[in-house]
């Protein structure tokens, strides 16, 4: 050991220790493993020159006082040159130093007997002892994990010379017991033909606790990446796989230990991984991060997602490229949004444009903002010449009403129903519409706009106007029926006293008959008379001729017969021509007779007609009034209809905005809220729950007017099929469970005996729909209770029905509540919704699979709780299936 420096290393440690106390021990010299070895190596050089420098020094003590001892009363001078020596004693002053100073822990300890020859400065400030008590202890003392054999066997490769220095870690015991982690660098030197352990030991607390931060720090990332839904991963520039995570794992469907160092081309098709490969390229040519959106399929269960994937490239601390760091989110949820979205906004658009009606949003400035295809076809221009222009150059002369009517909306900030006001078309043409205005909130709450609801109502108020003029021409056609009265009384009485001429012709000519055949009868008589006086005559000739001779013997007697005889002939001659005179009168009297009958029979058949002709006309007129009363209560009941129509037309478009305009408004809303970026992932996926709901409910809305657009025109088809009806109808009841629970309904399934046989012929897709819509029906108007569902054979039909405890419909809906448009309550502060197509659509497709549906509720169980029942039939099919 060194014993001559024992005196100056006190100083000198005493100077460290004054040092020291003026200095904070954080700036204390740390020195690094390599500075450490090498200041080793300087201690061994500066030992061996220490050395020979007390071998020299004990030589030249011992040659004086030999010279001293021979030669005392000479005056000796010996100069000696000690330039080397101060250069010496100044290096290692300063060794002693930096010794003194380090906060590093140095010993120097026996080999055999290990107990410490030397402790510096900083291993007495890190253990708390005093030197006193440091110089009697072994390094056993300072390791708990030590005994003394462990320890001995640990320094026996430096002892056998295997090994040149150990290094190893373990923890130092200070004096109040604490423990703290060191590292340990030791030495075997040889010093005087001694062996000595030199021990540099390095207290490295804070590396440890670096070390476990860093390693928390570590498994914290670890964990993150691993749990994180996103896809992880990173490949070297080769792109051979350098690590990835859980989700990454389940798209590969591997594990992470078999996805290392191999490509994308061990995993997937070549064509995707070279596209996944050619991105990759981007990223590291780009030198920053790129980004693009994909369809992958998962490996493990093969479902597909839609990943927004984030390339960056990855360098180390020089700027050297490392490799490509992927990040893939899942976005599908969100993709599926937005195609829903879209679709929706299309079908939005379909039946914006497919409504029979004029929707119009316009500004605070009178401006049009978006029109549908009905208002172009209505006005005769197109999109861009109506949208972006103002109603004062469309409509100048109507501009000023219009917006009158607009700031009342405006001011009021609530809607104005039935406003009927005149238009024109692009030609000039004069158009009635029946008008509902609704004001537009924007995001701040304030009005922005409105939406207006058009119909054409140009055709009612022709009908109207016609129903005026056939009132009118009625009342002219009562008037001229009066007229034509008073003429028919007059004919009547005309006629009447005709007939009573008549009358008297025929009993003047009657009476001519009798005295016309009286002297038929004479004439005949005087005729018999005139015949048997020729046969009196004939019989005197022969009498003359047979008395010829006595006729000379009576020649007086027969001059006296003769002239008694011309008397007789004169008379007769008299007679015959008074006979004569009377039947030329008879003849006369006879043709005046049939001429008289004749102008009499001419009258009677002319005054026939006439009676005739006034008859006809009388159930002319009296058909004619007939018909213009029915046309008159036909026209008020087309009235009547046309505004019922207006009504029901205006009560389903208010109905149709608000259910389209709601779940739209949601949409848009929810849609906003999603590209604020203040929300979490949590709330954007609550959003998109919102705008899927809202989306559905769009849908719902818009599949109901497109199947009664169907319906109507005669475009639907029906795809019958055999069905089981238990079976359908237990899956139907299974789909409304959870509304139901939601409500705290009870749902009750009621099927006969012998069920599994019951099969219906019908579209089973059909069939599901009028089930929805009379189970969404009675959940939405049962408040409490029960509904019941089921069905029951009847002959060669099978009935089903939907009972439920709700509020029940009036007496008067039960004719009309199958009609489209039709609902209970229609009023804007009603409490249920619905577009009034549900049960339209129920009883066009029951009928058009070959049955028919009714409705049976007590008249007196409105909104008391005994509800309603429907019934439908459908066509049975006896054979099993």
């Amino acid at each position: 050991m060194i014993k001559a420096s024992k005196s100056e290393a006190a100083i000198l440690r005493q100077k460290a220790k004054e040092i020291l106390i003026k200095k904070p021990s954080k700036s204390g010299l740390h020195l690094s493993e390599a500075e450490m070895l090498k200041l080793i190596q300087e201690l061994e050089v500066n030992q061996i020159e220490l050395q020979l420098w007390n071998e020299e020094l004990v030589l030249a003590k011992e040659k004086a006082e030999r010279l001293t001892a021979e030669k005392e009363s000479e005056c000796l001078a010996n100069v000696v040159d000690i330039s080397l020596r101060k250069q010496q004693e100044m290096t290692r002053a300063q060794l002693l130093h930096i010794l003194e100073s380090s906060l590093n822990e140095i010993y120097v300890f026996d080999s055999v007997s290990l107990v410490f020859d030397y402790v510096n400065l900083g291993a007495l400030c890190n253990l708390g002892y005093t030197m006193e008590a440091m110089l009697g202890m072994t390094p056993v003392d300072l390791k708990p994990e030590f005994t003394e054999e462990s320890f001995r066997n640990a320094i026996a490769p430096l002892l056998r010379h295997e090994q040149s220095q150990l290094f190893f870690n373990t923890v130092h015991r200070r004096a109040d017991g604490s423990l703290y982690p060191v590292e340990v660098y030791l030495q075997l030197v040889e010093h005087e033909g001694h062996q000595i352990f030199l021990a540099l030991i390095m207290d490295i607390t804070e590396r440890k606790l670096a070390e476990s931060a860093l390693r928390n720090s570590e498994i914290h990332l670890r964990t993150l990446v691993q749990t994180i839904p996103d896809l992880i991963w990173l490949k070297d520039p080769d792109g051979v796989y350098l690590s990835c995570n859980t989700m990454f794992e389940c798209f590969i469907g591997a594990r992470e230990a078999d996805i290392i160092g191999k490509t994308d081309y061990d995993f997937v098709d070549r064509e995707l991984a070279d596209f996944f490969r050619e991105n990759d390229r981007k990223a590291m040519e780009a030198g920053k991060p790129t980004s693009n959106e994909e369809w992958v399929t998962f490996a493990d269960d093969g479902h597909r997602a839609y990943l927004d994937t984030i390339k960056t490239p990855m360098y180390d601390f020089d700027g050297t490229l490392i490799g490509v760091l992927g990040i893939g989110r899942n976005i599908t949820t969100r993709k599926q949004a937005e195609e829903s979205l879209k679709k929706q906004k299309d079908e939005f658009e379909t039946i914006f444009n497919l409504v029979p009606a004029q929707i119009w949003y316009k500004d605070t400035h009178n401006n049009f903002i978006r029109v549908n295809q009905q208002v172009c076809k209505d006005i005769g221009l197109s999109n861009d010449q109506i949208e972006g222009r103002s109603a004062e150059e469309l409509f100048p002369s109507f501009a000023q009403q219009y917006f009158k009517d607009d700031l009342e909306v405006f001011n009021s900030r609530k809607p104005k129903f039935g406003i009927d006001e005149q238009t024109n078309t692009a030609t000039g043409v004069i158009r009635w519409v029946h008008t509902n205005k609704f004001p537009i909130f924007g995001n701040d709450g304030e009005v922005n706009g409105l939406i207006a609801f058009i119909q054409d109502i140009t055709e009612r108020k022709r009908a109207e106007e016609k129903l005026i003029i056939a009132n009118e021409e009625l009342a002219f056609q009562n008037e001229e029926k009066e007229k034509r009265s008073d003429e028919l009384t007059i004919a009547n009485k005309e006629l009447t006293f005709q007939n009573n001429e008549k009358e008297k012709r025929a009993d003047e000519l009657t009476i001519a008959n009798k005295e016309l055949t009286f002297q038929n009868e004479e004439k005949v008589k005087r005729a018999a008379e005139l015949v048997i006086a020729n046969k009196e005559l004939a019989f005197q000739n022969e009498e003359k001729e047979k008395r010829a001779a006595e006729l000379i013997i009576a020649n007086k007697e027969l001059a006296f017969q003769n002239e008694e005889k011309e008397k007789r002939a004169a008379e007769l001659i008299i007679a015959n021509e008074e006979l004569t005179f009377q039947n030329n009168e008879k003849e006369k009297r006879a043709d005046e007779l049939t001429i008289a009958n004749k102008e009499l029979t001419f009258q009677n058949n002319e005054k026939e007609k006439r009676a005739a002709e006034l008859i006809i006309a009388n159930k002319e007129l009296a058909f004619q009034n007939e018909e213009k009363v029915k046309r008159a209560d036909e026209l008020i009941l087309a009235k009547e209809k046309a505004e019922e129509s207006d009504r029901l037309k205006s009560a389903f478009l208010a109905n149709m905005s608000h259910e389209v305009r709601t779940p739209l408004n949601s949409i848009i809303g929810f849609s906003e809220l999603l590209a604020d970026p203040y929300f979490d992932e949590d709330q954007k996926n609550e959003f998109i729950q919102h705008i899927v709901s809202n989306g559905r409910n769009l849908l719902s809305v818009i599949s109901d007017i497109m199947d009664i657009s169907k319906i109507e025109s005669d475009e639907i088809k029906i795809r019958k099929s055999q069905i089981n009806a238990q079976k359908f109808i237990s899956t139907v009841l299974d789909q409304f469970v959870i509304q139901a629970e939601d409500k705290k309904l009870e749902l009750k399934l009621i099927l006969p005996d012998n069920v599994e046989k019951t099969v219906i012929i019908a579209d089973a897709e059909r069939l599901k729909q009028i089930f929805n819509n009379l189970m969404s029906n009675a959940i939405k108007f049962t408040s409490n209770g029960s509904i019941e569902i089921g069905f029951q054979p009847k002959g060669e039909m099978v009935e089903f029905f939907v009972k439920d405890t709700g509020i029940g419909i009036p007496a008067e809906y039960h004719d009309t509540i199958f009609e489209r448009f039709r609902q209970v309550d229609t009023s804007n502060t009603r409490k249920y919704g619905g577009n009034g197509l549900g049960l339209a659509i129920c009883k066009k497709l029951v009928e058009l699979m070959g049955g028919k549906i009714w409705l049976e509720s007590d008249p007196d169980s409105y909104r008391e709780g005994k509800g309603s029942a429907f019934y439908f039939t459908l066509p049975a099919y006896y054979n099993e299936i």
